[in-house]
């Protein structure tokens, strides 16, 4: 029952903050829509510091932060907003309430990027061991300066499983190293791997997949456990626990032969001891 109710709450849990998610921006846009400008920028600036933001989420945010700092007279928190959304959807269309000023900086920001989202290129050695951690190159192209904080890969082998994920790696001139453990594999030769690049705050601003094919095997490492119910039952013993210790087995046949004497000793005992009864009933029954 806790294991089913664990599960139930692991898989309601990201459809719970998403919807947290969606309600904050709601706030925000109806607090826009009514023209409560400061309140509006408040809380859509709450909305993006706030955790699980989907890259529709952030667009959304972008925009409207943009959107909201121009009209207030910060222009370049404007550029800065819109440039940032526009990274995220270069499909991204001016929305028609924009006033003249604001529409051609817009119109300037997106032209500048050519209709360009920003991209991940991710690579790996061209010689990839099966079984062995393998080290990936991540690189962010057309992203504006502070958006993207930090990337991620996980792997998934063929036939499923939960992806196995590594440590998130913060950039460095646009760049990052990551490496997917040993433990990815599964015994496959096969990954298919999903990086993500996130913005400080841990929202989604970025999705790439791609996928690496062992150009040879080698055999798993017993240090590896690939199937975690395995690993449990296992953990604490050393070579089969007490069990495969002769000591074990001499105590316990030690113990057997002499629990079988002693039973044998008691029923040879009350097969030969005569029966003696009471005084007064031997005396009538002579």
């Amino acid at each position: 029952m806790l294991r089913a109710s664990l599960a139930l709450l692991l898989t309601l849990a990201p459809a719970t903050l998403a919807l947290g998610q969606a309600r904050a921006v709601d706030e925000a846009l109806g607090a826009y829509q009514d023209g409560e400008l400061y309140r509006a920028l408040e809380l859509f600036t709450a909305a993006l510091e706030a955790p699980g933001n989907s890259p529709e989420d952030l667009v959304n945010i972008h925009l409207h932060l943009g959107i909201l700092k121009g009209s207030l007279a910060d222009m370049d928190g404007a550029r800065s907003a819109f440039e940032s959304a526009l990274a995220i959807d270069a499909t991204l269309s001016a929305p028609e309430e924009l006033n003249p000023d604001l529409g051609a900086l817009f119109s300037e920001v997106s032209s500048g990027r050519g209709g360009r989202s920003l991209t991940l290129n991710v690579s790996a050695p061209s010689s990839v061991e099966a079984n062995r951690p393998v080290s990936l190159a991540v690189r962010v192209n057309g992203a504006p300066a502070g958006l993207v904080a930090s990337v991620r890969a996980g792997a998934t082998a063929p036939g499923g499983g939960d992806a196995v994920t590594t440590e998130a790696a913060p950039l460095s001139d646009g760049a990052a190293q990551l490496t997917l453990p040993a433990a990815a594999w599964r015994g496959a030769v096969r990954l298919r791997v999903e990086t993500r690049a996130f913005d400080s705050f841990g929202g989604i601003v970025a999705v790439a997949h791609s996928e690496l094919e062992a150009s040879s095997t080698t055999a798993a490492d017993p240090a590896i456990a690939y199937d975690v119910e395995s690993q449990d039952t296992d953990e604490g013993s050393d070579d089969g626990g007490i069990l495969a210790s002769p000591w074990f087995w001499i105590v316990t046949g030690v113990i057997v032969l002499g629990a079988a004497g002693a039973v044998t000793a008691v029923v040879l005992t009350t097969e030969t001891q005569p029966v003696v009864g009471s005084p007064m009933i031997m005396a009538l029954t002579r």
